[in-house]
């Protein structure tokens, strides 16, 4: 976590890119950082300023400049990063991936980049963004008639393009995540949705009323995916994988396959 001030005239894209090239000693060009976030807090009466960045393209390799501050630079994986964690850059991750860091009570931060280009940054270079972590997430169908609860980690976002998926959904594809069982419970007016079975072992859920695609459960599971879509916040998970991608229609783009 590199820390610095700004210069005058400087923005904070070349804020960073300078402090990182001063303190790591690699060298970075502010045409190729993306804010993604910043904090607003106080140090005794000083005002701090904490950002997450997202470096596309760099020369080198970290190296302490400043050994008498820091004996060395290592790299860790976005998530999960080794605690203790400076608070106000857990806080201001939190802001930046809500679906992997709670923030410690409330904090000014605010979101420099939108969903949508997160969603972009993820889709070209996956180690940016850090898998889901265990959150309480809600969702279910469009009459509101069936809804569920889930409070574990998510798994395997994908996109399925088999005959069933596009048929039964009249969508192109459909996308789903799974959720442990133990960890997961139906929550709405109307219990659990209709089941039919799409396979000999496999059966799909949806709400009698309002005929939404729900979720999807095998016999003898211990997880069931629900539709990523049937989420009350579907944005912040990022599928990885396609299934059945040689069925995909021409035109869609395939989702890449990452290996965690």
């Amino acid at each position: 976590m590199l820390g610095g001030k700004a210069e005058p005239g400087e923005d904070l894209t070349e804020t960073a890119a300078r402090e990182i090239g001063e303190e790591s000693g690699l060298v970075v060009a502010p045409r190729d950082v993306q804010l993604l976030a910043m904090l607003v807090d106080e140090r005794g009466d000083r005002p701090r300023v904490t950002v997450v960045a997202y470096v596309s393209r760099f020369t080198g390799s970290p190296k302490a400049m400043e050994p008498h501050l820091v004996e060395r630079w290592e790299w860790y994986p976005i998530g999960p990063l080794p605690a203790p964690l400076f608070q106000p850059s857990l806080n201001v991750l939190a802001t930046a991936f809500p679906h992997a860091y709670q923030a410690d009570g409330l904090v000014h931060s605010y979101p420099l980049a939108s969903r949508a280009a997160l969603m972009q940054t993820a889709r070209r270079d996956h180690d940016a963004y850090p898998p889901a972590g265990p959150a309480l997430r809600e969702g279910g169908c469009q009459c509101g008639r069936i809804r569920f609860r889930a409070s574990g980690v998510p798994d395997f976002g994908h996109t399925c393009s088999c005959a069933h998926c596009r048929r039964l959904s009249g969508a192109t594809e459909m996308t789903w995540v799974s959720f442990d069982l133990v960890d997961f419970d139906w929550t709405g007016p109307g219990g659990e949705p209709v089941w039919h079975h799409t396979w000999p072992d496999s059966r799909r859920g949806r709400c009698p009323e309002c005929g939404s695609q729900i979720c999807a459960l095998d016999d003898g599971a211990t997880s069931i995916a629900v539709t990523l879509a049937a989420l009350d916040d579907p944005g912040e998970l990022v599928p990885v994988h396609q299934s059945f991608r040689d069925d995909a229609l021409l035109w869609r783009e395939p989702v890449p396959t990452v290996t965690r």
